[in-house]
């Protein structure tokens, strides 16, 4: 659906702009490395849960939970957008990689495509064939 928004725009690549898919490298925003990246998605992602635990705490006033969540995930997001195009959801993750899989596009890819390659692999050494 957000794929057939988005091309409706002139001159939108779908392939080149990666389909907002997370990365490092040359497929985040600020050219950051992957141990920048996993550094920051790592250290925001344990403040995170430490704010949801904290806010849903028994001991935490009644009612304020949401405020407190929702302004810490919006702080994530001002933060780590510039760093790897955040998502904090991995199916908002998982979505572009494999979009973006099936049009040549996206980091994320590059996991997928060693996890394929190694899955050929063990498939090829156990038949015996070539993949």
């Amino acid at each position: 659906m957000l794929a057939l928004i988005a091309t409706g725009a002139p001159g939108f690549d779908l392939v080149a702009s990666g389909f907002a898919a997370n990365g490092f490298g040359e497929h985040s925003p600020g050219n950051y490395t992957m141990f920048a990246a996993l550094v920051c998605e790592v250290v925001v992602t344990f403040f995170f849960l430490f704010v949801i635990l904290s806010a849903t705490d028994d001991r935490a006033p009644k009612g304020f939970a949401p405020i407190a969540i929702g302004l810490c995930l919006t702080l994530i997001h001002l933060i780590l957008i510039p760093v790897t195009n955040t998502s904090v959801n991995p199916a908002r993750s998982t979505g572009p990689a494999v979009a973006g899989r099936r049009l040549g596009a996206g980091s994320t890819v590059a996991v997928l495509d060693c996890a394929d390659r190694r899955r050929d692999h063990r498939r090829s050494a156990v038949s015996g064939t070539d993949a």
